[in-house]
């Protein structure tokens, strides 16, 4: 991925990444997600580019991390996007983007492990990550509280309002 990728990968996940199909997932996709990732971990976002000039050039992309545990000789690769254009699924671009992510962080850190997250109920996900040896699933739990309606925080969030408005915030 270079810098010039950036905005067209931010519009695909978020076409892809809606809050009425993927909540889990869309909570945090946001155009800080792909800049910091990239800023952060730029040898571990990669694109795959479409070579037809009447297609979108970005066909998919994975955007990953190494993660190394203090006082363990273990590093973690960890998957954090992976998507693929509608257009190209089923295709194998995501099964090659996987694999070189994979290929490059065994290769450059010497991972042994390889963690990737997905909303709970993507079946597809989950059955592309078990076809590619992902076999043990850690499920994770979400909690949620609109504090608007709250009694225990609904009075501070209207006192910090206030404040706000004084203070020309």
């Amino acid at each position: 991925m270079t810098i010039r990728d950036l905005a067209e990968v931010y519009e695909l996940g978020h076409t892809q990444f809606k809050a009425t199909r993927w909540p889990v997932l869309y909570r945090s996709w946001d155009e800080y997600e792909v800049t910091t990732r990239f800023n952060m971990d730029g040898g571990y976002c990669l694109v795959a580019e479409n070579d037809d000039p009447e297609g979108p050039r970005i066909a998919g992309f994975i955007l990953g991390s190494v993660v190394n545990k203090p006082g363990t000789a273990w590093s973690y690769g960890y998957i954090i996007w992976l998507c693929s254009h509608p257009q190209w699924r089923r295709s194998g671009i995501a099964g090659r983007l996987t694999d070189k992510l994979i290929e490059m962080m065994v290769e450059t850190d010497g991972i042994r492990i390889v963690m990737a997250d997905t909303d709970p109920f993507n079946r597809a996900a989950r059955r592309f990550f078990r076809g590619r040896g992902f076999d043990e699933e850690f499920p994770h739990m979400y909690l949620c509280g609109n504090i608007e309606n709250n009694p225990r925080y609904r009075d501070h969030l209207k006192e910090a309002r206030r404040e706000s408005g004084r203070n020309g915030h």
